[in-house]
């Protein structure tokens, strides 16, 4: 870890393992939705956000670990499927396009046993609903907002899915930058 007085800006994430699957539907976004100005994460960045922690001290990232370890020996490695594409924002001002998963409950579930867990070190949950996703892109600007929602309509429900397993979490350190977003693996627990 790093000196004490750094903080880390840091989240709890389910890591998605790339395939030949994942990289030809990315492949079909960046050419289906070329026309419209977006900020796409890469491929080995690809996750699911469990918790978000924001800028956190070492004392607190080591509590962190002690939960997640705690929370994980009592857990299995989930099965999920990708299903759908959709949008965080209006369909006038969408701002993220994400994958969404089929069981959504589980994991809901799974990050709610975590949070107990972070409660008890005074990590309380924020006000937002926990949405399980795969963030794909920022979106920056869409000059033609009618064809970007048909685009969306046409590529909502993924046909096949995307089967992919959680076997391990992650926490993880965002580093922000002129580049773009870099992530760096803090520690992995296994499920």
């Amino acid at each position: 870890m790093k000196e004490n007085h750094y903080m880390q800006k840091l989240f709890l994430a389910a890591r998605l393992t790339t395939s030949p699957t994942i990289e030809a539907y990315l492949t079909e976004y960046h050419r289906q939705f070329g026309f419209a100005k977006m900020r796409w994460i890469e491929p080995q960045y690809l996750h699911i956000t469990l918790k978000f922690f924001g800028p956190t001290d070492n004392n607190t990232a080591q509590k962190i670990i002690d939960v997640v370890n705690e929370t994980t020996r009592q857990m299995e490695p989930i099965n999920l499927n990708i299903t759908k594409l959709n949008i965080f924002g209006s369909k006038h001002a969408a701002k993220v396009l994400w994958w969404g998963i089929d069981e959504e409950a589980l994991l809901t579930t799974t990050a709610q046993h975590l949070q107990t867990g972070f409660n008890t070190i005074g990590l309380y949950a924020d006000r937002q609903n926990f949405v399980p996703h795969i963030s794909l892109a920022r979106i920056i600007d869409v000059r033609t907002k009618s064809f970007f929602q048909k685009q969306l309509s046409k590529y909502h429900l993924l046909e096949p899915t995307i089967p992919f397993n959680i076997n391990s979490l992650l926490l993880m350190e965002s580093k922000i930058s002129r580049q773009g977003v870099a992530y760096s693996e803090i520690a992995r627990f296994q499920l």
